[in-house]
């Protein structure tokens, strides 16, 4: 599996506004390619890479799993990326390192991010956190599940709609989490709408949030995966996008992903979305966030 180029700084992640949100995004934020390079350790290596108090907080957050539309099987979402950021030296020497996590189940979505400056492979660590805790009220909930939704277009041809690009990756470049920006426009607009809509409609835009897209080869297809997060202290959104095309067995590694006959397809093919949106528990209160020391 293989995730996307950095697209944040050391910070992790970066809150892009908390005031006023303008409803001028209509049509929706125009597509663009990811690329895509190997991760240092797989989510499972990732997830191994944890605290056990880490691991234990995230699960007791997202609590019971949810039935996926989209699979029927019952499932916690969740994604964990742990990232070495240099290393000197023979095999398995020191070096700093961050880790991303994020969990969605029925009680709610965790959010968490972390450094250790003493970093070693295979060994217990010690991290920073950084934490995020958002509890639904399930009696809000409400859900996009659609299958072969087509995928967003980058808007192209005259003037009058090359305008239009630039205005919407500029909304997007305004009200979008740092981290959420890039892939958001390849999702179907309508999801894009539901995703965004409790934000518009509060005239408050997300906080803080995400887009992870991931890839691999599974059943002789070549599957991307989008888990998409966004959230202030009154809303939590998310969605789970895949789409899959034939993998032929040829291409591998880095022309796989991101130059082969089927990245190419993959970049056109139908989205399968299941997306809830819910309130956040006690909207009169902020976003749970906390730092905790070194776990």
């Amino acid at each position: 599996m293989v995730h996307p180029r950095d697209r944040s700084d050391s910070s992790g992640l970066v809150p892009r506004s908390t005031g006023a949100i303008s409803a001028e995004w209509q049509p929706g934020v125009a597509a663009a390619q990811i690329d895509y390079v190997e991760r240092s350790y797989s989510m499972e290596e990732s997830w191994r890479l944890l605290s056990p108090e880490t691991r234990d907080w995230g699960q007791r957050v997202a609590g019971e799993p949810i039935l996926d539309p989209l699979s029927g099987s019952p499932l916690i979402y969740w994604y964990c990326d742990v990232t070495p950021s240099g290393q000197s030296g023979p095999t398995g020497a020191a070096a700093s390192a961050e880790y991303r996590l994020m969990m969605f189940g029925m009680r709610g979505l965790a959010v968490a991010t972390g450094s250790c400056s003493n970093f070693r492979a295979g060994q217990t660590n010690s991290w920073r956190n950084l934490r995020w805790t958002m509890l639904i009220d399930p009696r809000g909930v409400r859900n996009y599940h659609r299958r072969g939704a087509r995928a967003g277009e980058t808007t192209r041809g005259n003037d009058q709609e090359t305008d239009s690009a630039a205005d919407q990756e500029s909304w997007g470049s305004r009200y979008l989490p740092l981290r959420a920006r890039q892939g958001f426009g390849n999702l179907p607009v309508e999801t894009q709408r539901f995703l965004l809509d409790p934000f518009i409609k509060a005239g408050r835009a997300p906080q803080d949030g995400g887009l992870e897209p991931t890839t691999e080869v599974k059943g002789g297809q070549y599957v991307e995966t989008y888990l998409c997060y966004l959230f202030n202290k009154r809303w939590v959104a998310f969605a789970c996008a895949r789409r899959s095309v034939l993998y032929r067995g040829v291409a591998q590694g880095a022309e796989l992903w991101n130059d082969s006959p089927e990245a190419r397809a993959l970049r056109s093919a139908p989205w399968d979305v299941a997306a809830w949106v819910a309130p956040v528990r006690s909207p009169a209160s902020d976003v749970a966030r906390s730092r905790t020391g070194l776990h």
